[in-house]
């Protein structure tokens, strides 16, 4: 057995190299090519007026990577006065259009470090969330019955002062269902002047955010992209009711504002936006039948804007991956959405909705009656549906309570008054994530309340400098707000339900808790031990029961043990190891620091270790998308050693590899404290051949692609 050993130096001179931008980059979801969003931190500067010239760094580097145009994402907002704790600040948010070869990635690494910057992200592009529907129609609306929309319409038809916004592809506008419903801005008739100021010229019927222009018609001017999915949705919630023609929709008198977010193509280009033109214009509910997997900053912004900001309650689809994989969707899943998974007639889930404890509620989505193109109706299917009959509801819950209630209010009575329908034959598999259960309108309109307690702020750390490795102490507390009736003897009641986490600590005793009251178990926080079971990068699910009399309700929380990366911080350099090869982020990029030094924003796109054998042209990798490497041992701290302030070790082999040449690679990680050597970190790679007979022409190499900007000043230097 022949030991190879090699020793990476990675220091301060060991920053800078070659960006390579003809390699493959890291998918990021579906964006607006060379387009981002930019959010500045308080008091910067107009970043329209000011990048073409100021001399800061930010503005060199825009200049650099050649920006055409930055634009404010909503120029008629002004920072909004913080008299709500959690208000939200949009007026410092631009997209800028840039022409550049630079990796996209790169150059958002790169933005993100200056100082001035909050955050910078993709444009993202969601896609509506519908599946294609068989051509038949049935003779009703099935779905109205199950949600006992009869029922609670003898209570409450809502009223015209009720809007909801509809952002999708546009709605038709004189369909004969709709025609009525629609809300006509009185303050900006169609004359060629924007008479109510808002900045949009004639938005008497909503607007079309997608191209610009005043007409949210789905098909304007025969645009290649035309999709009725907009129509669809807007029948659910807001078809004409008692008017003698076609089908009611669930929320009767309110009101429904189209927003069209698609561009001439198709493609969801002002989704967000959307979201922030219905708040601005007076939309109690806003509907958002559509999604993408990316989670971003900017998504979450606009979401608490919306509730917080202007008290509109923003109700999302789930998506329709149910029958594939359990897949988390945005806007959906962002904090302070109502979530809406699909059911069917007999109050099944629907076998491709999407399913999940961050889900809310569950609505009819399987072939339920609604309005389409050409003054017709058609059978649609999908979340897409689900999510509208719940916006539906919620113009009823607000006319009831003389729109009294905040946002998220109206959601938890719609979540807490629903019917569980765990139980019910193949929803068992799915239970506890399909929401509190089924919409019920006439319960929703007529229960007697108790209190709904949801939770925020949470913090998770673990007693081994936050390793969440076995044995491990983990602490976690979070904000408990009750949005409903008083609760008199409240207790929050936290389980694992994974067996690899026991609990040492589990219950805090909150007691009473008003309306809208908020506390925290900061001074009683739960505690858990992860066990010797528990498995590499396992994700743990706690689940917090809230029970007081005639109350009970679970909130979940998770977090991941027995990490398979090890972040590293003991001196002025930051970074991360982990168990197979890769440097600075895991291979998914899910998780890592980076490259940092003294407190800096990240300087590394990718790294990693790779194995060539010349004489068998072979090569093993990990960066570029590869991943050949098994791990044998994730990365462990040594807090013994007598080497440096700082050791850990991982060992990984080649044998994830197609066609591996049994070596073994053993990584020991080293970092000092004192002045002298405060400025590097070691990593010391111990190549094994497992072979009986000697393996020649053996090559090593670190892969390092740093993101530092403009990549023809980049240099490298390896001790």
């Amino acid at each position: 057995m022949k030991i190879i050993n090699i020793v990476i130096k990675l220091g301060l001179l060991f920053v800078l190299l070659a960006n390579i931008t003809t390699a493959k980059s890291q998918d990021i979801n579906n964006h607006i090519k060379d387009r981002l969003i930019i959010k500045l931190k308080p008091n910067s500067k107009n970043l329209s007026i000011d990048y073409k010239n100021s001399s800061s760094d930010l503005s060199k580097f825009l200049k650099i990577i050649n920006v055409v145009s930055v634009e404010k994402k909503f120029p008629n907002l002004t920072a909004t006065l913080r008299d709500n704790k959690r208000n939200v600040d949009l007026s410092n948010i631009y997209e800028f259009t840039y022409n550049s070869e630079i990796n996209i990635l790169k150059i958002i690494n790169t933005i993100n470090k200056f100082i001035e910057v909050e955050y910078c992200e993709p444009h993202y592009l969601p896609e509506v969330l519908e599946v294609p529907n068989d051509p038949y129609n049935l003779p009703n609306q099935y779905y109205l019955t199950n949600i006992r929309a009869y029922d609670a319409w003898d209570i409450s038809k809502s009223d015209s002062t009720v809007i909801i916004g509809i952002t999708d592809t546009g709605i038709e506008n004189y369909h004969e269902d709709l025609v009525d419903n629609i809300y006509y801005n009185l303050n900006d008739p169609i004359n060629g002047i924007d008479d109510d100021n808002d900045g949009f010229i004639d938005n008497f019927r909503g607007w079309d955010l997608g191209e610009n222009d005043n007409n949210a018609q789905y098909n304007e001017n025969n645009i290649p992209g035309a999709n009725p999915h907009g129509i669809h949705c807007t029948g659910l919630s807001s078809a004409s009711t008692n008017n003698g023609a076609g089908i009611s929709g669930v929320g009767y008198k309110s009101k429904v504002m189209p927003i069209k977010i698609s561009n001439a193509y198709g493609s969801l280009t002002m989704s967000y936006e959307g979201i922030v033109y219905a708040a601005e214009h007076g939309c109690k509910v806003i509907n958002c039948s559509w999604g993408g997997g990316a989670k971003s900053q900017f998504g979450q912004d606009v979401i608490n804007y919306a509730v917080f900001n202007k008290n509109a309650l923003v109700v999302a689809a789930a998506g329709n991956t149910g029958h594939l994989s359990n897949d988390i969707l945005y806007p959906c899943a962002y904090d302070n959405v109502l979530c809406v998974a699909a059911s069917n007639q007999q109050d099944l889930k629907w076998d491709h909705s999407s399913f999940g404890y961050h889900v809310d509620i569950i609505a009819p989505g399987e072939s339920v009656y609604t309005t389409t193109a050409g003054n017709s109706y058609i059978n649609g299917w999908g979340t897409s549906y689900a999510s509208p009959i719940v916006a539906g509801g919620a113009a009823l819950v607000i006319s009831h309570n003389f729109d009294t209630l905040t946002a998220l209010q109206v959601g938890e009575i719609l979540r807490i008054s629903s019917d569980n329908i765990d139980t019910i034959g193949t929803n068992v598999q799915y239970a506890e994530k399909m929401g509190m259960g089924r919409l019920n309108l006439y319960r929703a309109l007529t229960d007697t309340l108790p209190p709904s307690v949801r939770i925020s702020n949470i913090e998770i750390t673990s007693s081994n400098n936050n390793s969440f490795i076995v044995g491990d102490t983990v602490f976690v507390s979070c904000t408990f707000t009750n949005y409903l009736s008083p609760s008199i003897n409240l207790v929050a009641d936290a389980q694992s339900i994974n067996s690899s986490v026991s609990s040492i600590s589990s219950q805090f005793n909150i007691g009473s808790l008003n309306t809208l009251q908020d506390t925290n178990n900061l001074q009683q926080r739960f505690k858990f031990k992860i066990l010797s079971n528990a498995s590499f990068d396992e994700k743990i699910i706690l689940r917090i029961n809230l029970s007081d009399a005639n109350y009970s309700a679970n909130e979940y929380i998770n977090f991941v043990v027995n990490r398979t990366y090890l972040d590293i911080d003991t001196n002025n350099i930051k970074t991360t190891i982990t168990g197979n090869g890769n440097i600075g982020f895991t291979n998914d990029f899910s998780f890592g620091n980076g490259f940092k030094y003294k407190n800096s924003e990240n300087h590394l796109y990718e790294g990693g270790i790779i194995i060539g054998s010349a004489s068998q042209q072979k090569a093993f990798s990990c960066i570029r998308g590869d991943n050949e490497y098994k791990i044998v041992s994730k990365p462990t701290k040594n807090n013994n050693s007598i080497i440096a302030d700082y050791e850990a070790q991982t060992t990984f082999d080649d044998s994830k590899s197609a066609s591996p040449i049994n070596l073994t690679v053993i990584l020991n990680n080293y970092a000092w404290l004192d002045t002298v050597n405060d400025d590097y970190i070691i990593l010391e790679y111990n190549i094994i051949n497992n072979n009986s007979l000697q393996l020649d022409s053996i090559y090593v190499g670190i892969f390092n692609d740093w993101a530092l900007g403009a990549a023809s000043s980049n240099t490298v230097n390896v001790y």
